[in-house]
């Protein structure tokens, strides 16, 4: 096997395989390097082939825009930043066009890790999207109680691009996906009338000591300590806004006739999600 630079022999290889490194040969955009191929058998009968390959040493170009969607509002981000900061249970959309001075068809290659195998192809053109959340794991019923109440660290994703042209240049992106938090706390309560816990579906007696407890209760992300609280019995506010602490975990309430009674409660992280 010949490779040659007008005219001039570079190298000569016997192999049953060759691997042509342009720079390595001080080739340089735009020139031809000729390859030619002869092969023997044992016989001496051969045959040939030759090739003439235009060296593109220029690298693809990209452009596009990243928007967010999350069911309110619809925004852009610079889509050359590092750094991307979403709403849980956002759909982000890619829209990336490429290009090659050879205008040759140019393929474009999306990777997150969001999902095993999360993996997308076009060419020239082309539309990406999918819906991003904290998941279940990060807190949740599953957790202690102790360990729910705790601060977390919110998801972080990474999603990759490589646009590539028929010559094999390659240009690369490398975005950094972090989490934010999208969701109000989960309030969970249990009541407790005279030291023992009741059934929600149960009731109470006239005279009875009844208190709230929300101790179960946890946010996405942020630690209770980090939460306000307030509550309303039968549209009557009995516990101003008020942050997170023994009084709110496990609130007394005034002593009610028999009947029916509405409990609202709203909580609300350090988001101002409620």
């Amino acid at each position: 096997m010949e490779n040659k630079k007008n005219n001039q022999l570079l190298d000569t290889i016997q192999n049953a395989w060759f691997q042509l490194k342009p720079s390595e040969y001080n080739f340089s955009h735009g020139e031809i390097a000729s390859i030619s191929l002869t092969c023997t058998d044992s016989h001496n009968a051969n045959s040939s082939w030759s090739e003439n390959i235009v060296i593109d040493g220029i690298q693809p170009e990209w452009s596009g825009e990243i928007s967010l969607d999350n069911g309110n509002n619809f925004n852009n981000f610079d889509i050359y930043g590092d750094v991307l900061s979403v709403i849980s249970g956002s759909e982000i959309r890619i829209n990336i066009s490429a290009s090659d001075e050879s205008q040759l068809p140019t393929s474009i290659e999306l990777l997150t890790n969001i999902s095993e195998g999360w993996r997308q192809y076009e060419l020239n053109e082309g539309e990406f999207s999918f819906t991003v959340s904290q998941g279940s794991g990060i807190n949740g019923l599953h957790l202690s109680i102790i360990e729910r109440h705790l601060e977390k660290e919110p998801t972080e994703i990474g999603m990759w691009l490589a646009v590539t042209d028929d010559a094999g240049n390659t240009v690369t992106k490398e975005w950094k996906i972090e989490i934010i938090d999208g969701n109000s706390p989960t309030i969970l309560m249990d009541i407790i009338a005279n030291g023992s816990l009741i059934e929600l579906d149960k009731s109470a007696r006239e005279g009875d000591l009844i208190q709230l407890v929300f101790s179960n209760s946890y946010d996405d992300l942020d630690s209770i300590n980090n939460t306000s609280w307030e509550i309303y019995l039968d549209g009557e506010i009995i516990l101003p806004n008020t942050p997170w602490s023994e009084e709110v975990e496990k609130l007394s309430i005034p002593v009610i006739n028999s009947g029916f009674h509405e409990i609202t409660v709203i909580a609300t992280d350090s988001s101002k999600k409620f």
